[in-house]
């Protein structure tokens, strides 16, 4: 990538050789810049309250030599 002077903005449109480079008017007032708007964070819904599982039976089938 070639360097530009410092002057030189990409957002420029090139200016052909021969010809003056566009200045902006100084009577023009500068643009007005909107602040950035606050994106606007909804409340989380209050959490539902815990609840005990339902007691389940382990599955079964599994090795019987510990018990006695």
């Amino acid at each position: 990538m070639t360097r530009l002077p410092p002057c030189v903005r990409l957002s420029d449109p090139p200016v052909p050789p021969g010809e003056p480079p566009v200045t902006p008017d100084p009577e023009d007032p500068p643009p007005i810049e909107e602040p950035p708007q606050p994106i606007p964070i909804p409340p989380e819904p209050p959490p539902e309250p815990l609840r005990a599982a339902p007691f389940r039976r382990p599955r079964g089938g599994g090795s019987t030599a510990y018990r006695h």
